[in-house]
């Protein structure tokens, strides 16, 4: 078994047994019914706090589904468990297998057509364009609308998939009736992303 201070890659997990401060979460000797171990867990990403005080135990051939809307925490602990957590805010101690495989998600982009042409994909309307080109902004990647998909990074993929997302839930029969709701899932949608405001509002702008 390895554990390490809540997945944070930057800190040394030896230092962690003589620090006075964390003393109390040096590596544990898990019971052999226990596989996965999650304690006091705490994830941030800046002034924003993801979830706090995380416990979890997960026995040997387990399976177990994470279940919560969108920016709960679920990809967040997925990393934590990996040890993939870069430049976050948090603490606690996750104790897990020596080897730990992750499958990401697939973004699911057509590699014969361009970035923009894979968020226009399904609208029909006159400014399809316009409204493809709105939402890349606002995931960040204004300018990338001839890039093709292979090009982009696997994250910049994820944000593609993500912009599609967004223009075909505007452009859905009936969606004037929850404008209101809408744009509350878009900027929830976004700020999951980590997308700033300054990018939403000069989007939309």
């Amino acid at each position: 078994m390895a554990a390490h201070p809540g997945g944070l890659t930057t800190i040394d997990p030896s230092t962690e047994r003589d620090n006075p401060a964390t003393s109390q979460h040096a590596t544990p000797s898990l019971a052999a019914s226990v596989a996965v171990s999650v304690k006091n867990l705490v994830r941030g990403f800046g002034p924003r706090g993801v979830f706090n005080g995380v416990d979890l135990e997960i026995a040997p051939g387990e399976f177990v589904a994470l279940l919560g809307p969108s920016g709960c925490g679920k990809s967040t602990l997925l990393r934590a468990l990996a040890g993939l957590d870069h430049d976050v805010r948090g603490s606690g101690v996750v104790t897990v297998p020596d080897r730990v495989s992750v499958v990401f998600q697939d973004s699911r982009l057509l590699p014969w057509d361009t970035v923009l042409g894979n968020v226009t994909l399904g609208l029909r309307k006159h400014d399809d364009e316009a409204k493809g080109r709105r939402a890349l902004t606002e995931v960040g990647l204004a300018g990338r609308e001839r890039s093709w998909p292979y090009e982009l990074s696997g994250g910049e993929q994820q944000r593609v998939a993500l912009a599609r997302s967004l223009e075909v839930g505007t452009s859905a029969p009936g969606n004037q009736t929850d404008t209101g709701g809408h744009e509350a899932l878009r900027r929830d949608l976004l700020a999951a992303l980590g997308v700033g405001e300054a990018a939403v509002e000069k989007a939309a702008g």
